[in-house]
């Protein structure tokens, strides 16, 4: 099989390239680590580094730390962000990387919507995990959870991965690369027609049509998927549908057909 492309994003320090040399171990030369430190902006070029854990194969690409629009200071740095943004759309799984010391950042959350957006399969890791204590974790496990199934629902139930790059375990590793190869698989799903008509059927008994302007009643025909990468459906329908009745049908796609992790595209009039 082919390997499955994996952009490795996040914000500068933390620890984007300590993960990839602690992936890639034995398999590259004292000549072809990647750079790290405490200084931002030491990633600059994004060379694609094959990476084989369990028979699977990835094809990993480190990329820059990308800061707030504001803090791009020098041209180097924009080019990296640009460079950062074309590897995420030219990848399969978009891997965000936290910083476990720090809260939720604004620029992670919105790394995070790039990714939906543009698309790709999400996979959260938040690292440095050994360095904060028991209270602190619980304190970010619920602030992640809280943001992933509350504020930002279009990546309902993506995979997190909490480790610690530098103190690298094999659980960690086969917990990350499942979770890759899961949120693959479902980005790549495409479902059997028969499946798609037994869920607008049952969708439809439970949530009927919403009435429109002038207590007109929508009427729907079907719902059905045009393609996968992402998995992307047709709704069809007579009338313009209210955004909340959409959402209510893409959050039971999710459910009915286990494609947490993934955007999921509806397209209607």
């Amino acid at each position: 099989d082919d390997p499955i492309s994996v952009a490795v994003l996040g914000r500068p320090n933390v620890g984007k390239s300590t993960l990839i040399n602690t992936l890639l171990g034995d398999a590259l030369g004292p000549d072809q680590k990647l750079l790290t430190g405490p200084t931002a902006g030491i990633t600059r070029d994004m060379k694609p580094m094959e990476w084989l854990w369990r028979k699977r194969r990835f094809c990993v690409i480190d990329t820059a730390g990308v800061r707030r629009n504001a803090r791009r200071a020098t041209e180097v740095e924009q080019l990296s962000c640009k460079e950062s943004v074309l590897a995420m759309r030219r990848s399969h799984v978009s891997m965000v990387v936290l910083d476990a010391t720090e809260p939720l950042m604004r620029q992670d959350k919105r790394l995070i919507g790039e990714a939906v957006s543009e698309g790709r399969a999400l996979v959260i890791v938040v690292n440095k995990w050994d360095l904060i204590n028991e209270r602190a974790r619980k304190s970010l496990e619920k602030e992640i959870d809280g943001f992933i199934e509350g504020v930002f629902a279009r990546a309902r139930g993506v995979p997190v991965v909490y480790m610690s790059a530098l103190k690298p375990r094999g659980h960690y590793l086969d917990a990350l690369s499942d979770a890759i190869v899961t949120v693959n698989k479902r980005w790549n799903k495409l479902i059997p027609r028969r499946h798609q008509r037994d869920f607008f059927k049952d969708f439809i008994a439970f949530y009927p049509a919403p009435r429109i302007a002038h207590g007109k009643k929508a009427k729907i025909g079907m719902v059905f998927q045009l393609k996968a990468r992402p998995p992307t459906f047709k709704v069809v329908s007579s009338d313009k549908l209210p955004v909340a009745y959409v959402r209510c049908i893409e959050k039971h796609l999710r459910k009915t057909f286990d494609l947490g992790g993934v955007p999921i595209r509806l397209e209607h009039k």
